[in-house]
């Protein structure tokens, strides 16, 4: 009842296709049935749900129990609540892939020698590896005092082409002037960037000097 937030009453009598989360296909089923059926114990980690629809994993052994004819008379479940570990079993790998990546950026900055090709590939990666939904990467032009967008990726070509930043603009003003990398929360609601003409899409900007 903790775990699932079923209370007894409402899932005695009932079948555990109840938790089914969706997460496995016909082929666990499959084999689950085809093991326990022919009298040997089911062991797998399970992903099912809770009434409130929230997913939970379960650490779970089935075994058929036999009378004195061995003859399969009924079946015991015995699981624990293993989430907590799946969870961390997964940010572990999905750091590790981010990692990855990073050092995929490292190899790939030393091969790329025309400077097109390298903004590119910086933009690119860069949006892999933070998951952005949008990435430009600005060169500096002392000269005209302004910020110059050389690579951009989820921005449309004629905005990029119309848009104008004048050094002390906006966002980008705090990294420019700081040297320091800033992260502003609620952008969404809070702040707006002159690189779109409107307002971000999203929870957080990233401005970091290079």
């Amino acid at each position: 009842e903790a775990t699932t937030g079923y209370a007894s009453h409402e899932i005695v009598g009932l079948t555990p296709s109840l938790l089914r989360s969706g997460q496995h296909g016909k082929d666990y089923y499959q084999k689950l049935w085809k093991t326990i059926l022919s009298g040997g114990i089911f062991y797998a980690t399970t992903a099912n749900k809770k009434k409130n629809g929230e997913i939970y994993y379960a650490d779970q052994t089935i075994s058929p129990i036999l009378d004195e004819d061995d003859e399969i008379i009924f079946f015991v479940s015995v699981w624990k609540d293993a989430t907590e570990r799946i969870l961390a079993e997964k940010r572990v790998r999905e750091e590790r892939h981010k990692l990855e990546q990073v050092l995929g950026i490292e190899a790939g900055l030393h091969s790329i020698h025309d400077l097109n090709k390298l903004i590119d590939f910086v933009v690119e990666k860069t949006s892999e590896v933070l998951e952005a939904e949008k990435c430009s990467l600005l060169f500096i032009d002392h000269d005209l005092g302004k910020l110059c967008v050389k690579g951009h990726r989820g921005i449309e070509e004629s905005v990029v082409k119309e848009s104008v930043l004048k050094m002390g603009d906006g966002i980008e003003h705090l990294a420019e002037t700081f040297h320091q990398t800033k992260i502003l929360p609620d952008t969404s609601s809070k702040q707006s960037s002159k690189i779109d003409g409107s307002l971000y899409q999203g929870e957080t900007f990233l401005s970091v000097p290079i």
